[in-house]
């Protein structure tokens, strides 16, 4: 019983906002995007770059880095491609900003919605505990990314003129979808109802529109088992002493960010949180999202959200040079991770 009224309205969310992203990439919404953006910079390459990790952020926050890793992925890296420049910058910002901005909003991380729903918060009570933080985070990605790739964003481009839309009524009514959810989720509304309606709009437009698309394919049946054996794995072994386990890692804030963010790295975010939320301060539990969230981006298996971005990447016929990534990626979990705790 506690384990489905923990659970079930994660799950329930993580299909009703998958299902909405699956049909906004197919109604051209992300694309018309990628798009837009370029026409915005206008020829800058700098600006554009500066755009499109403000872009990740946003879709994060508002859509999930699950979303970001797998559908505004494919945007940046058709984004480099269109206008000529390096595509390892432009994965990279989408790869770490779908990490580090995903601490603002319940909605932005399954560990988020795990933790407002221990602490028995509302979103507003959670966004004033963690926005500095989560600022912090996004702020120090992007200027870690420019720092890094900044040999590669120098010059300009030549703006394109749009594509033309397949189906501009489909785009418009599935753009109001995705609008709508970000309305609600600012408005202090249930995430897993707002998701609801969302995606129950968007099955509307697309079957009104494009019913052919319409199938059970846009179910994301691996990634509801994977997340649901996860959920079941840990409630198992909680059950035969977790929290004695944990106990002794979790004396001091620093321990439990070091603890919980190479836990995190050698067992994915989502255990090493479930795991942490039986410590016995429950207000520590900011700290563990800290770890779990930015800490975990160092090897490939510490986030979902990573394992993704590496299948788009392939998918897109990007070579992942896995060393650079994991010692960037290293670099910017130490400077993160305790810059953004002294702000909690």
């Amino acid at each position: 019983m506690i384990f489905v009224q923990r659970f079930l309205p994660i799950l329930l969310f993580l299909l009703s906002i998958t299902i909405l992203s699956e049909i906004a990439t197919e109604a051209e919404v992300f694309n018309r995007l990628a798009q837009r953006l370029s026409k915005i910079a206008r020829g800058n390459l700098l600006g554009l770059y500066l755009i499109v990790t403000f872009t990740a952020s946003l879709v994060t926050i508002f859509l999930g880095l699950d979303t970001t890793a797998v559908l505004f992925t494919p945007v940046a890296i058709e984004l480099a491609h269109r206008i000529g420049a390096k595509v390892l910058p432009f994965a990279m910002a989408t790869l770490l900003l779908s990490n580090t901005a995903s601490l603002l909003l319940p909605v932005s991380n399954l560990t988020n919605l795990l933790a407002q729903s221990k602490l028995h918060v509302s979103t507003n009570q959670y966004v004033s505990h963690v926005y500095l933080a989560a600022l912090a985070g996004i702020l120090l990605s992007i200027g870690l990314l420019l720092i890094r790739f900044s040999h590669s964003l120098k010059g300009r481009f030549e703006v394109n003129d749009l594509n033309k839309v397949t189906d501009r009524k489909l785009l418009l009514m599935v753009s109001f979808a995705c609008s709508l959810f970000a309305v609600m989720i600012v408005l202090n509304l249930s995430p897993v109802i707002s998701a609801g309606i969302s995606a129950f709009i968007s099955i509307v437009a697309i079957y009104l529109r494009r019913r052919s698309f319409l199938s059970w394919k846009i179910v994301p049946w691996k990634l509801l088992l994977f997340t649901t054996a996860l959920f079941a794995t840990v409630t198992v072994i909680e059950k035969f002493g977790l929290p004695r386990i944990v106990a002794p890692l979790s004396r001091s804030h620093w321990e439990i960010l070091a603890s919980s963010s190479l836990s995190a790295n050698i067992f994915n975010n989502l255990p090493a949180y479930l795991a942490f939320e039986s410590i016995r301060k429950t207000s520590d539990i900011y700290y563990v999202l800290i770890g779990t969230n930015f800490g975990s981006i160092v090897l490939p298996w510490g986030s979902l959200a990573t394992l993704l971005w590496a299948q788009v990447c392939r998918a897109n016929g990007v070579i992942i040079p896995w060393s650079k990534v994991i010692s960037f990626s290293a670099v910017c979990a130490l400077v993160i991770v305790p810059i953004t705790a002294l702000l909690l």
